[in-house]
């Protein structure tokens, strides 16, 4: 049986046209960027990355210290610093706000045609606790998940 992966990587070129990334944006994603960026380029795919806001994030409180609040500039920074400048002026940034982070990304991806994001490894005692964000963003979204280990 002969496979013909030209024809095979045109279906995939044309399936997955819109590619998000979903960024903790805390500094140890740098495989998962690789891993889209990688994949958006062969598949000739638009990007975009999206990150989720704690609704108090940036607040002044006098109980404890708020979140902090990820701006745009701060995932280029990001994305610059992960030697992948070249992407960032088609790259699309969007940010929200949300207290159920998974819910507040399956709003958002509507004509998406593939979420990627990353998984750091928890301990077994964590695991069988509770779900991992991940596990609740691949429950929620209708499109394929790529799960690329975190740094």
């Amino acid at each position: 049986m002969t496979c013909n992966c030209k024809n095979k990587l045109n279906q995939y070129m044309e399936k997955y046209q819109n590619i998000m990334i979903a960024l903790e944006a805390d500094g140890s994603e740098k495989s998962v960027v690789e891993h889209a960026v990688l994949l958006a380029e062969q598949l000739q795919s638009k990007l975009s990355i999206i990150h989720v806001n704690d609704l108090h994030a940036g607040s002044m409180s006098m109980m404890m210290d708020s979140p902090k609040k990820i701006t745009a500039d701060m995932i280029r920074e990001q994305v610059i610093d992960y030697g992948l400048e070249h992407i960032l002026d088609e790259l699309d940034i969007i940010l929200t706000k949300g207290e159920n982070i998974a819910k507040s990304i399956e709003s958002h991806c509507q004509g998406v045609d593939m979420l990627v994001l990353g998984h750091r490894r928890m301990s077994k005692l964590k695991a069988n606790i509770t779900d991992s964000v991940d596990e609740g963003i691949t429950n929620l979204v209708s499109c394929p998940v790529l799960v690329v280990q975190k740094d």
